[in-house]
């Protein structure tokens, strides 16, 4: 029995199918940038060398508008060809083929703040990238497929500028504006620069060209969105355990259950009594009323404790004759005897004041202990206050 007669005879069961039925290929035929040279890679990792490593002619077919992000757990480098640690191409989660989801959605991921890993130059960057997924046909390739071509980070601004510049011309012929799928467009990389990719128009497509972009957006729709992620489904569930991450630890904020009240604050420790200075007032019980100070506060260590007796009390005379005569002389600018706000119980000091008085221990608080001064003590006080002529 020949082959043909076998196979005729035999019914296929497609059990290929059923082995990656539910299982999406990760990543689909694509385009190498790593080490700055185009390596062209079909669905099972093949990889086949252009003409000219450094430079590619392609026309871009397709798009993704939404910007994918890709994450690798191993150093980051433009270009990586192994799958990814985690990826997301519809904008909102980790996408459903992501091997191990790191967040709940994209925004919540660690990986996704700025600062989560340091570019060239010590620059903070995000380590979950962000990529622009384009379809390409790469002209002169046999297969005709479409091939996916992930513009790395640093070279989205120039995809944008070259986009923008065509698209302010108008197509031959038409009204409409021209589009980078009407071009052969050459991709190239910048000159002493790793992974930074350079976009320049070459020519206009040519009708066999054309012919086949037709082709692909009639009948290679699926295939064309399942190259850029237009049908990437979003993650719906926890991520799996053992997963590899790369996240930064998060400072977490201590709040009190709702259903528990906030405890309240302990009490502060009593502070011991201090006499402030005051105008005396109901001088039969000793209590005094403290006087706020003209720089915010009543001065501390003056005043009577409750309870004390009141001192006696020691009336200055009336300035000389000499001093008043001294004091007109000034414009009536002098210095009276006695200031109203020195209190009774306070004593400037002063060389004037006798020994005996220099040797006797100064109150504290201004609490004045001991007995009735004597005639002797309320004379040299008085001494003590007067100016000399």
């Amino acid at each position: 029995m020949s082959e043909m007669t076998l196979f005729q005879n035999r019914q296929g069961r497609a059990v290929g199918r059923a082995m990656t039925e539910g299982l999406s290929s990760v990543m689909p035929p694509r385009v190498s940038i790593r080490g700055n040279q185009f390596t062209l890679l079909d669905a099972a990792g093949e990889r086949y060398a252009p003409p000219n490593p450094t430079s590619l002619d392609v026309v871009i077919v397709d798009a993704n508008q939404i910007r994918s992000q890709i994450f690798y757990t191993e150093k980051w480098s433009d270009g990586m060809d192994n799958p990814p640690t985690c990826f997301s191409d519809n904008g909102v989660a980790p996408s459903k083929a992501a091997m191990y989801p790191q967040s709940r959605t994209c925004i919540e991921c660690p990986n996704y703040e700025i600062g989560s890993a340091i570019g060239l130059g010590g620059r903070k960057v995000r380590a979950c990238r962000e990529y622009r997924k384009l379809a390409v046909i790469v002209v002169g390739d046999p297969t005709q497929i479409p091939y996916l071509l992930a513009i790395p980070p640093a070279s989205l601004t120039n995809m944008k500028n070259y986009s923008q510049r065509i698209g302010s011309h108008k197509a031959p012929g038409t009204d409409r504006p021209l589009d980078v799928s009407d071009l052969i467009t050459r991709i190239t990389f910048r000159q002493g620069v790793n992974g930074i990719l350079e976009f320049n128009e070459i020519s206009y497509i040519d009708e066999e060209l054309a012919q086949q972009v037709d082709h692909l957006w009639a009948e290679k729709g699926p295939a064309l969105d399942h190259i850029v992620g237009r049908d990437d489904v979003p993650w719906e569930g926890p991520a799996p355990t053992g997963q590899v991450a790369r996240q930064q630890p998060q400072p977490q904020l201590h709040q009190p259950p709702r259903s528990q009240p906030a405890p309240a604050p302990a009490p502060a420790p009593a502070q011991p009594q201090r006499f402030q200075l005051g105008t005396p007032v109901g001088r039969d019980t000793g209590t005094t009323e403290a006087k706020p100070s003209a720089r915010g506060g009543a001065r501390p260590g003056a005043g009577r404790p409750p309870g004390r007796p009141p001192k006696p009390q020691t009336v200055a005379p009336a300035p000389s004759r000499e001093l008043q005569e001294k004091q007109q002389s000034m414009g009536g600018v002098g210095i009276p005897d006695r200031h109203p706000s020195v209190a009774q119980n306070d004593r400037p000091l002063d060389s004037g004041i006798p020994q005996e008085l220099q040797r006797r221990p100064q109150p504290n608080f201004g609490v004045v202990e001991g007995k009735k001064p004597s005639a002797e003590l309320d004379t040299a006080i008085v001494e003590a206050f007067k100016l000399q002529p």
